[in-house]
C-alpha cells in the first residue's frame, strides 16, 4: 500500500467517525427534556441608584422592574406612584426591591426626623 492509498484510508475512516460521534450527540441532545424558563409576570419597584438614609424619593430615585411571580418579595410596591415622594428609613443599593418597613409613613417626609423612633431624641 503506498502513502496515497494510506492518507485517504485514514481521511476516510476519521470522517466516518465524526459523523458517527456527531450523530451521537444529536440523538443525546435531541432526548434531554424541555426546561421551562419563567417568565416574569410581577412587577417590583427599585431603586434605580444607591440612595442614602433620609433621602426623599423621586420618580427618578426609583424604576419598576418584572420580578418572578414565584418569589414575590414581601412588602414591596408594584406602583412607582406608592413610594414617589417618601423619605428613606434605610440606606438601599441599585436595583434593590423597596419595602414598606424601609420607607417612612407619606405625610412624615424626609431627612432625619422620619428615622428617629417616637419617643426618642437625635443627638
Amino acid at each position: 500500500m503506498d502513502r496515497r492509498n494510506r492518507t485517504v484510508i485514514v481521511l476516510a475512516v476519521a470522517v466516518v467517525m465524526a459523523a458517527v460521534a456527531s450523530f451521537g450527540v444529536y440523538l443525546t441532545i435531541k432526548r434531554m427534556p424541555v426546561r421551562q424558563v419563567e417568565v416574569a409576570s410581577n412587577f417590583a419597584v427599585v431603586a434605580a441608584r444607591a440612595l442614602p438614609t433620609g433621602a426623599k424619593l423621586t420618580a427618578n430615585d426609583v424604576r419598576l422592574v418584572p420580578w418572578p411571580a414565584k418569589s414575590p418579595v414581601p412588602g414591596s410596591f408594584t406602583k412607582i406612584e406608592d413610594v414617589v415622594n417618601r423619605g428613606l428609613l434605610a440606606s438601599t443599593l441599585e436595583n434593590e426591591p423597596l419595602v414598606e418597613s424601609k420607607l417612612a409613613p407619606a405625610e412624615a417626609g424626609a431627612g432625619l426626623p422620619p428615622s428617629i423612633p417616637h419617643g426618642m431624641r437625635a443627638m
